[in-house]
């Protein structure tokens, strides 16, 4: 078992969720990081930098419309998709994803991101409040369920059922809660690292106690934390990386792995 030792409280940021990450991870680095981890050997990688986009700004309607906007309405798209249904959409032309679920089946929803393919149609780019899927060189239009609008940033009160689930709105107030108080974190939330061939793959939720704030957050049990904010956790320092760059943040998306198939959780703090 490791030891377990307090984070300076100057390092516990405005995002709470980072508490459930970072100290859980960066307690380690401080103190336990494997030395096997030094090494003159250098590699490099290039990661690309995490981006959200703003659900505002992508789903206002624009009053003026770009040169490129105004070529890509011209384009004729005459064919529909008659056995999907789209529920959501979230992103813009070339990074997002799209909710959609079979018609008959409309309760199994499926995120299908931008170069994904879903019963065999590619999702080619996201528009105002339409998809394009293309299949054998044809592009084909799926046009939003009516009745949900996406043009205003999401609140707490009018999220749809699919954003309850996996966008979170955080409280300033619990974050500074939470960095008076570190050691209620360890009484909520218990995480550990998993290593597979001596190499850690990720950060293992061991245990979340029932009805705290963390339950809400959208983890489970035996939830595996493999990336925060578009980078894979793999050692000590690649958390410590991103719980560097927390002030500068407006949101936090962690991947976990949840019965062996990627869940992304996205964080919104309310300012």
């Amino acid at each position: 078992m490791s030891r377990v030792s307090k984070i300076p409280t100057s390092y516990l940021l405005i995002l709470f969720i980072l508490f459930l990450i970072a100290k859980a991870i960066g307690v380690g680095l401080f103190w336990f990081l494997p030395l096997e981890g030094v090494s003159l050997k250098r590699s490099y990688s290039f990661t690309p930098e995490y981006i959200r986009v703003d659900l505002a700004r992508v789903f206002a309607f624009n009053k003026h419309p770009s040169k490129s906007t105004l070529v890509d309405s011209k384009r004729e798209i005459t064919i529909n998709i008659d056995s999907m249904i789209l529920k959501g959409l979230y992103g813009n032309k070339k990074r997002g994803f799209a909710i959609v679920a079979k018609k008959g089946d409309e309760k199994k929803t499926t995120i299908v991101g931008v170069g994904e393919s879903f019963e065999g149609y590619r999702l080619k780019a996201i528009e105002l409040n339409r998809v394009i899927f293309t299949k054998d060189a044809k592009e084909f239009v799926l046009k939003l369920q009516k009745g949900r609008d996406f043009k205003k940033a999401p609140s707490r009160n009018t999220l749809d059922v699919y954003q309850q689930e996996n966008i979170h709105q955080v409280e300033t107030d619990d974050v500074k809660y939470f960095a008076k108080h570190p050691r209620q974190i360890w009484k909520n939330i218990s995480i550990q690292e998993r290593k597979k061939d001596g190499k850690i793959e990720g950060f293992e939720v061991k245990w979340i106690k029932p009805g705290s704030k963390f339950a809400q957050l959208g983890l489970k049990k035996g939830d595996l934390i493999i990336k925060a904010n578009n980078k894979r956790l793999q050692s000590y320092k690649d958390a410590l990386d991103i719980y560097k760059k927390i002030e500068r943040l407006d949101e936090l998306s962690i991947v976990i792995l949840r019965n062996n198939q990627e869940k992304e959780l996205l964080y919104e703090i309310n300012r």
